[in-house]
């Protein structure tokens, strides 16, 4: 499950920010007893958060 969250993290986040949460998700996955962490969900409310704080509105992407 590790490289599917690593994979699933970089395309959903990108850039820098998402290259450092999947090798965090990648090691929450490796480690036994994180799995409690809400790694996805941290992470889309502080990109949601620092977005709205710099006031860029984020476009949804439409799948």
């Amino acid at each position: 499950m590790g490289p599917c969250f690593l994979l699933s993290f970089l395309k959903l986040f990108g850039g820098a920010g998402g290259l450092l949460g999947a090798g965090f998700s990648f090691l929450e996955e490796l480690l036994p007893f994180t799995d409690i962490i809400p790694t996805f969900t941290l992470a889309w409310y502080l990109q949601n958060k620092f977005a709205s704080q710099s006031g860029k509105k984020q476009q949804r992407r439409r799948y």
